[in-house]
This record gives C-alpha cells, structure tokens and sequence, in this order.
C-alpha cells in the first residue's frame, strides 16, 4: 500500500518536476545586439557624392517567462529629418500555445518580408519601390498588437491579424478608425513560401486607404529567388491606384580556407512603379546589380555591399517629377533617389 501510495505521489509530482527542469534550462539573460549601416554613394545626374550613416542600432531583448519574449530597440540615422536617438521597437510577445503568439507594443507591421526583414538581412543597399513608396502605412512600424497562428502539415500555413493606430512609429494620438491587417502565409523560408495580405487605414485626411498584395519566394542551400506584387488605393481619390512590383535573385558562392571572406554573393533585382499600367505601362523601372562580400570575424558579422542602380523612365526624369501624383515622393530636386547611383555599403552586425 505504501508503495503504492508513494508512486502515485511521484507520478503526480512529475508534470511539476518536469516544468521546473524546463524552467531550469531557459535562459532569462538579456541578449544585447547591435547594427551599424554606413555607405558612401555617388549619383551619376549631377556627379555628387555622399557619406550616410543609415542606421546605427543597439537593441536588448530576451525572455520575462517560459512563455513571454521581449525586445527594446533604439536607433540613431542621418536621414531621421532632425531627430536624434529614437525609439524603433519596444514589444512584447506571448506563446501561450505552441502554434499561437500574440505580439503587443510597437513593431514593424509585417505586411512584406522586405519589411519586416532587418537591414542586416536584405541583400542591397536599398529597398524595393514596393517598400519605399508604395506600401506608405504598412511599410513601417506601428503601435498596436497581432495574432499568429501556424498550422503545421506538409505545407505549413500561418493566419496573421493586427489592429493598429496606422500613424506609425512613436504616434499615440486617438483613432476612430484603426488599422487592420490580415495576412496568410503558405509554406517555409526554406523551400516554396507564398503568401497574400491587406491592409486598411484611414489617412491624416481621414481617406480610406487599402494596401493588398501577393508575394512568392523560393530558397535552398545557396540561392533564392523572390517577386512581390502590391497595390495601394486611395479610395476617396480618383484614378490613386498605384503598383509596384520585383523580382529578385541572389547566389551565395562560399568561400573556402579564407581566414576573414567566407562567400561572395551577386544579386540582381528589377522593379518598377506606376498608376495606369495597362493602359500606359509603369512610369519609373530600375535594375539594380549588386555583389556583397561576407566577412565573420569571431565578434562581429561583417558584409560589404557594392550596388549600381539604374533607372528607366516613361517620358524624362523630369517629368515625374513634376507629375502630381509623385509631388510628395520626389518634389525636392536635390534628392537623388531617381538618379542612377553607384553605392559601398558597409555593414557591421552583432
């Protein structure tokens, strides 16, 4: 009987002294990681070039619980328009199943892998029209909170939903109408992934704006290729519809019995812009060659990235300009984003 007794009590004990050896091995130390992005860069328009310190980012996160992860993260940039060190995340995220999380603070809205990816994980210098112009709103972080569920099987599917402010980063004011995302994902960064979201807003003059979108990505071993097609419609705005699209390729050739270069990667991307392109075609196209050289030292990851930009217009580079519809991206004649450009990006990451 009292054998009896006493195995009962240890089988009832075990859930418990299993929780605790797992609590045992999660590691609760804050983990403290950084990024620094400096480039030089020359436009060919008016033969000018620069230096930039694109980001620079230092950032701390962990675990709070079994169940809680956390991140806080502050960046300094010489294009943040007059401000100095400012926060960039600042989120929480609970696993209370193992196949659902909810994400709560502020972070990036994941609308498209190019947004959601770091600057550390992209492959050129500079983003894609489709994440620069097209998806203003989903394009950044926001404050707000997201839930995601994965269903795994052969082809695993995440169901992702999130309301928002739809302001951005670091903007608290008082909304009517938030900000809804939806997004469903089909399969693995590695291998086959797809995936179609949207994404609705109300304008600071309170016009409803959607942003819907289809994305495909294939990766294995060394090399991946992607394509993205989104479009952004001003409801209330006549003839506002405006497309984007890319497609990307990279190969990573590694790099043997090399003390400091471990792979060489070339990479080639073409995407393009416009508002009536069945009838007109797209008004601004560009075709960027790159090759990164990747460099791990026992501390930092290192990466140098050489990019050439060219672009293609419908009519002159003056003409969009000037055109109505492109007055808020490229009303500044000094801004050299439609010029052909040669750029040496350093990145340093730990």
């Amino acid at each position: 009987m009292k054998r009896k007794l006493a195995a009962l009590i240890v089988f009832a004990l075990l859930p418990i002294f299993s929780f605790a050896q797992e609590k045992e091995k999660i590691d609760y130390t804050p983990k403290v990681s950084g990024l620094l992005k400096a480039k030089w860069e020359y436009a060919f328009e008016d033969k000018s070039g620069r230096f930039d310190i694109r980001n620079m980012r230092i950032g701390v996160g962990g675990k709070l619980s079994p169940i809680i992860d956390y991140k806080v993260q502050v960046e300094y940039s010489s294009n943040a328009r007059g401000r100095d060190v400012y926060m960039i995340d600042a989120f929480a995220i609970a696993r209370p199943f193992e196949s659902f999380s909810i994400t709560f603070g502020q972070f990036f809205v994941p609308f498209s892998d190019e947004l959601v990816a770091s600057p550390s994980q992209l492959a050129y210098a500079n983003r894609p029209f489709t994440t620069e112009y097209v998806n203003i709103g989903a394009s950044g972080r926001d404050i707000g909170a997201m839930a995601q569920y994965d269903i795994k099987g052969n082809i695993p599917v995440s169901l992702i939903a999130g309301v928002f402010n739809g302001q951005g980063a670091n903007n608290t004011d008082w909304q009517k109408h938030p900000a809804i995302l939806g997004r469903v994902i089909y399969g693995t960064m590695d291998g086959f992934r797809a995936s179609v979201k949207y994404y609705t807003r109300k304008d600071t003059l309170d016009r409803r704006v959607t942003q819907y979108g289809v994305d495909a990505r294939y990766a294995k071993n060394r090399y991946r290729i992607e394509a993205e097609l989104a479009v952004r419609d001003s409801v209330n705005v006549e003839d506002s519809r405006l497309w984007s699209s890319y497609l990307q390729g990279a190969y990573s050739f590694a790099i043997n019995n090399n003390r400091a270069l471990k792979y060489i990667e070339p990479n080639l991307r073409g995407d393009a812009m416009g508002y009536n392109i069945f009838d007109e075609g797209f008004d601004i196209g560009r075709i960027t060659f790159g090759v990164n050289f990747g460099f791990v030292p026992k501390v930092l990851n290192a990466e140098v990235r050489l990019n050439y930009e060219k672009f293609f217009f419908r009519g002159t580079r003056e003409g969009i300009r000037n055109a109505a519809e492109y007055l808020g991206y490229f009303a500044n004649r000094t801004d050299k984003r439609l010029s052909d450009r040669f750029t040496i990006e350093l990145l340093l990451k730990f």
